[in-house]
C-alpha cells in the first residue's frame, strides 16, 4: 500500500485530483485542515491510499507491531468508510460546499430540491433510494447525476410507498362525522359542499351540515342556501361547546359534515375552544384543509399549529393555482398524515378528487413541467 497527500480548497476537489492521477482504485484515508507549516495552496490536506507491493516486506510479512498487511488494509478501509459516512452526514445537515463543488450526494440532493421538495423530505427519499439494490448514481458511471428517467421513476416509486391516503368511510354500518379545519381562505366551505354532493346527494345518503362559522358576514346564510339546494339538513352553532350535543342529535343521518371558521394566528381563544370541542369527540374525522400554493415554511407552520386540533387527514386545495406540488408532498411525508382529497377548481363536485399515492407522486413532476411550460 502507498499513500499520497493532496492539497486543495475542498475535499471534493482533492478527490477529483486523486481519481485522475491514481485511478478509481484509490481510497480516501484521511482529511484535515492543511497545517500552516505545509506552505502549500489549499485549505485541506487529503490523504489517499492505493494498493502496491511493499518494497521492504515479502508477501505475508508482518507490519510493525505484528499485524499482517492484509489486516492493516482492512483497518484503513474501515477508517475510510467512517470518514465518508461522517462527511455525508455533515452534507445532509446542510454543511456548505466551498467553491460550488458538489459531492455525489450533494448533486443528487440538489436535484430533488430543484423539483420542489423540502430538504428534509429530499434527504429521506435520497436515503431510501441509496438503499435500493438498483441504485444508480454518478459512482456507477453516470457523470453529473442520475439519468433523468431513472431518477424520476425511482422517486415516483419511493413516494408512492411513503405517502398514505385515506378517505371517508362509505359503509352503511357507521355514519361518518367529518370536520374541516384550516386557515382563512383555504377553501373549507367549498370543499364541504363538494363532499356533501359526492358522498351524500349522489348516493342518496341523508346529509346533515353543521357550521360554527359565525364570524364571516353571511357565511352561515350562504351555506344554508347550499344545504337547501342539496336537500341536506342544516344547523348553525354559535360556539363549539354545543357540537357534541348536535352531533348526537343527528346520529341517524348518513353523513355529518362540520364547517369551522378560519382560525388565524391571532384567534387564540377560538382555537382553544375548537380544540377542546374536537378532542372530546374522537369519532370526528378532522380534516385539515391547506392551500397547495403555500410555500414550505408557511405550510409547515400552519400544519404544526392545527395539528393540536387532532387532525387525522389532509385535504389540499388550490392545486390549479400552483406550479409546484413539492410543498404539499413534503408535508405529507414529514407528518405521515394520510391525504384524503385534492381540489383543483370550483366546480361541484367535479373538482374534488380522492387522493391516490401514485397520482400524488406523479403530480410532483406534472406541476414542475407545467411551471416550466408557463415560464
Amino acid at each position: 500500500m502507498r499513500l499520497k497527500s493532496y492539497y486543495a480548497g475542498t475535499v471534493e476537489a482533492a478527490i477529483e485530483l486523486a481519481s485522475k492521477e491514481l485511478g478509481p482504485d484509490a481510497w480516501l484515508v484521511d482529511s484535515r485542515p492543511a497545517p500552516p507549516e505545509a506552505a502549500r495552496p489549499g485549505e485541506f490536506e487529503v490523504t489517499f491510499g492505493w494498493d502496491a507491493e511493499p518494497e521492504s516486506a515479502a508477501p505475508g510479512a508482518a507490519a510493525e507491531g505484528g499485524a499482517p498487511w492484509e489486516m492493516v488494509w482492512r483497518e484503513i478501509a474501515e477508517l475510510r468508510r467512517r470518514i465518508e459516512a461522517a462527511t455525508a452526514e455533515a452534507r445532509r445537515r446542510g454543511a456548505p460546499v466551498a467553491g460550488g463543488n458538489w459531492g455525489e450526494r450533494d448533486a443528487e440532493l440538489g436535484r430533488l430540491l430543484e423539483w420542489g421538495l423540502s430538504e428534509a423530505a429530499a434527504g429521506e427519499i435520497l436515503d431510501r433510494l441509496r438503499r435500493r439494490a438498483d441504485y444508480a448514481g454518478p459512482a456507477r458511471g453516470r457523470p453529473g447525476g442520475w439519468d433523468g428517467d431513472w431518477m424520476e421513476n425511482a422517486v415516483k416509486e419511493e413516494l408512492a410507498g411513503m405517502l398514505r391516503v385515506a378517505r371517508l368511510p362509505t359503509g352503511e354500518r357507521e355514519a361518518p362525522v367529518a370536520a374541516l379545519v384550516g386557515p382563512p381562505g383555504a377553501g373549507k366551505t367549498t370543499t364541504l359542499v363538494k363532499l356533501a354532493v359526492r358522498y351524500g346527494v349522489q348516493v342518496r345518503r341523508p346529509v346533515q351540515i353543521l357550521t360554527l362559522d359565525t364570524q364571516r358576514i353571511a357565511a352561515a346564510e350562504q351555506l344554508r342556501r347550499f344545504a337547501a339546494i342539496l336537500g341536506a339538513g342544516f344547523q348553525t352553532l354559535d360556539t363549539p361547546h354545543g357540537l357534541a350535543q348536535s352531533i348526537e342529535e343527528h346520529r341517524s343521518k348518513g353523513l355529518v359534515l362540520v364547517d369551522t371558521p378560519g382560525v388565524s394566528c391571532g384567534d387564540g381563544e377560538l382555537e382553544s375552544d375548537l380544540r377542546q370541542a374536537l378532542l372530546k369527540l374522537p369519532e370526528i374525522d378532522v380534516h385539515l384543509v391547506l392551500p397547495a400554493n403555500l410555500n414550505h415554511a408557511d405550510m409547515e407552520r400552519i400544519l404544526d399549529r392545527f395539528g393540536r386540533l387532532g387532525v387525522k387527514k389532509l385535504v389540499f386545495t388550490h392545486l390549479d393555482e400552483t406550479t409546484s406540488a413539492g410543498a404539499m408532498i413534503s408535508e405529507a411525508v414529514r407528518t405521515g398524515l394520510p391525504v384524503a382529497y385534492l381540489c383543483d377548481g370550483q366546480r361541484v363536485p367535479e373538482d374534488l378528487h380522492e387522493a391516490d399515492a401514485a397520482d400524488l407522486a406523479s403530480r410532483l413532476f406534472e406541476h414542475r413541467m407545467a411551471g416550466a411550460a408557463a415560464a
